[in-house]
């Protein structure tokens, strides 16, 4: 009695990691339908690649046996080619279901948080950038995308720490400077903007006051202006957030 009592508390401990790391058959059900468009426009190459990377996700798809993370996969990669050609329907789908199926891999939801920036849909952008944050917190780039959406959100006072964060991981990092700057900026926190050399850019990782800090921040920004930086096409600045 005793024996088979131990051997029904292992089944269902299996079962239980089974069914916290592997979705059911059933639940894969609930998937986005990702639909693959008209490829006409594209060079025949990159047609070529686009329909053999879905063939192998159809085939990946129909097989109950398929790995939840390695289906995540397909659907992620599914989802680099077409975002790479800007179809952004299927590639919105394409990672709903790869973080769906794989959620501890940070770069579904870092993927889905540019792809909603690209759509103009900020609020979503920043509940991606989020979870992003949840699975990797001294992640600096996702970070800084998501100061930079708190900002196109007019919320200076959730960017505000997450670039003093980053800069504290990475003292030297233009992006974060970048971001700062135009917080002070939407706080209307102005001083006389100056051009930071090179040299004194390199030098910001020693201890400053405030003052001197927004200083910096605040002539980087202008700095940046000059170079045609506005807020709306900040992504062709040298110290733009990158990845």
């Amino acid at each position: 009695m005793r024996g088979s009592l131990v051997a029904s508390v292992v089944v269902l401990w299996a079962l239980g990691c089974v069914s916290r790391n592997e979705p059911r058959t059933e639940d894969r059900r609930t998937l986005h339908e990702v639909v693959l468009p008209d490829l006409a426009r594209l060079e025949e190459s990159i047609q070529v690649q686009l329909r053999e990377r879905y063939a192998a996700l159809a085939t990946q798809q129909k097989d109950s046996a398929t790995p939840a993370a390695r289906l995540g996969t397909e659907y992620g990669e599914m989802g680099k080619l077409l975002m790479a050609a800007e179809f952004h329907e299927p590639v919105q789908a394409s990672f709903q279901n790869a973080e769906a199926l794989a959620p501890s891999d940070l770069r579904w939801p870092y993927y889905l948080g540019h792809l909603y920036r690209a759509k103009g849909d900020i609020p979503n952008a920043m509940a991606a950038f989020e979870r992003t944050l949840r699975l990797a917190p001294t992640d600096v780039p996702t970070m800084i995308w998501l100061g930079e959406s708190a900002l196109d959100q007019g919320r200076p006072d959730v960017a505000e720490p997450l670039f003093t964060k980053a800069l504290s991981l990475q003292p030297r990092s233009g992006a974060a400077h970048y971001g700062l700057g135009r917080t002070a900026l939407a706080k209307n926190i102005t001083f006389e903007p100056r051009r930071i050399s090179n040299r004194r850019w390199r030098s910001t990782a020693r201890p400053q006051s405030s003052i001197t800090r927004w200083q910096s921040h605040t002539g980087v920004w202008a700095t940046l202006a000059e170079r045609n930086c506005t807020f709306s096409n900040a992504a062709r600045c040298s110290s733009s957030p990158t990845r």
